[in-house]
């Protein structure tokens, strides 16, 4: 059942990669890692109750400093993953890469340059 699952998972994934854009509105597929709290926090699994206090922690960490956000994605989370779209998504696909802590979604504010005093 899981087999089948994943199959279909990644069946979907890759249509879903190779799209630009649905119904004529632009569309870019990104990852972060298995879950979000693996992906921000490097734990996997975090309790309920904690998850208000690193969710917390979190806001505090870049309210008012959101353009430090594209550096802690490409510096802690990134995690060796390439600095392309495409080379990110081959990679993420390969050996246990998906498990890991990984994302390309600092590529995302790489690509999409915001207006000063932004991310």
């Amino acid at each position: 059942m899981a087999i089948k699952r994943n199959a279909d998972k990644r069946e979907i994934m890759n249509y879903l990669i190779g799209l630009n854009e649905i119904k004529d509105i632009p569309y870019e597929a990104y990852f972060m890692s298995c879950n979000l709290d693996h992906a921000l926090y490097n734990i996997i699994d975090l309790d309920d109750d904690l998850k208000t206090a690193y969710a917390d922690a979190f806001y505090e960490k870049f309210i008012g400093k959101e353009h430090l956000f594209k550096d802690f994605l490409e510096k802690d989370v990134a995690n060796g993953t390439p600095d392309t779209k495409k080379a990110s998504w081959k990679y993420i696909k390969e050996d246990l890469h998906s498990v890991e802590r990984h994302t390309n979604l600092h590529i995302y504010f790489k690509e999409h340059l915001l207006p000063s005093g932004m991310l």
